[in-house]
């Protein structure tokens, strides 16, 4: 097998043809990764035959950089390689490994991160396969939750705790309405200030820049977004992002205002959008947990859990110095 750089109308054409997730597809990547970052599009090739091809984001200098499929901190669940349908469970082993390879060996990072399809048939066969190959990369498990499709409007209902089913009565019974909202460059922005206000009375900075969001508005229509606003009155006090893959529904980010926490009317967002997915018969995902400013109101969804792993590898220098000067640990 060889693996080259492609272009990304290269890829795009594979992509087209393939099911993938949408956080491998040209339009997602290409609106989370900011101007700091490199889009890398790689193909592996059989006998001249395009059979796999992976999307990395790189950022730094050569022998100074950190790649990732998906990168840290940019709102994608996973990366990793799209498989020709073909292609069987020794020979996706055999793409990933030379994946690993070509980037460890090429480009030598001080940061590397790593995240397969959960969703795809190969997820547990290869993951395991990885740990049991790759001792140099760390695996570390991170847990979300999901509400099922089969489920019915009083199965959703009775899967949520207490505390969340009371959140969504009072939102309800102080008149709070939740409405689909377009998609627009105004609704955005105003998303964006509802945003900036939630970081700032937690004392923290926004993790993703205005453009950011205008980024995935430019590429609304390949990207399967939805927005969903609560209103008080007229006033707008809660809003939240919503991302579809393949039948789930995925809870991207939410905001409320100073009165929308006091109304709880972030909690009958997530209930209406729920039941929106129980009828249309798609799985509604919380969308991870791992933030402690937000895990309590994601865990009173409840819902069945599950894991997702992520291998990494961490120069031990690089390590250190980030340690020492950000008081971040790697």
């Amino acid at each position: 097998m060889k693996i080259v750089k492609l272009t990304k109308n290269y890829y795009l054409d594979f992509e087209k043809k393939h099911t993938h997730s949408i956080f491998q597809s040209l339009s997602w990547l290409e609106s989370v990764a900011s101007n700091n970052y490199t889009l890398v599009y790689l193909g592996v090739y059989d006998n001249d035959k395009l059979i796999a091809v992976c999307p990395f984001v790189k950022r730094g200098l050569p022998f100074f950089c950190v790649v990732g499929s998906p990168m840290k901190g940019v709102y994608s669940e996973f990366g990793g390689p799209i498989f020709d349908i073909e292609i069987n469970h020794a020979k996706a082993l055999e793409i990933v490994c030379d994946l690993l390879q070509y980037i460890l060996k090429r480009y030598r990072p001080m940061y590397f991160q790593f995240s397969l399809d959960k969703f795809s048939t190969d997820y547990e066969f290869l993951n395991r396969s990885i740990k049991n190959t790759y001792s140099q990369l760390n695996c570390k498990n991170s847990t979300s939750a999901l509400i099922k499709a089969n489920s019915s409007i009083d199965e959703a209902w009775s899967s949520v705790t207490g505390r969340a089913r009371t959140a969504v009565r009072k939102a309800k019974k102080n008149g709070v309405i939740v409405k689909d909202t377009p998609f627009t460059r105004e609704n955005i922005s105003l998303y964006y200030d509802l945003y900036s206000s939630t970081f700032s009375r937690r004392g923290l900075k926004p993790r993703h820049s205005r453009s950011f969001y205008e980024e995935m508005l430019s590429n609304k229509h390949k990207n399967p977004l939805f927005m969903r606003f609560a209103y008080s009155d007229s006033e707008v006090v809660s809003a939240a992002i919503f991302l579809i893959d393949r039948g789930r529904v995925i809870y991207l980010s939410g905001v409320s205002t100073g009165l929308g926490l006091k109304l709880s009317a972030q909690s009958l967002v997530l209930w209406n959008c729920i039941e929106d997915c129980t009828e249309k018969c798609l799985d509604f995902d919380v969308g991870g947990y791992g933030d402690t400013g937000i895990d309590k109101f994601k865990l009173s969804f409840s819902g069945e859990q599950y894991s997702k792993e992520t291998f990494q590898y961490v120069n031990p220098i690089f390590a250190y110095f980030i340690k020492k000067i950000f008081k971040i640990v790697l």
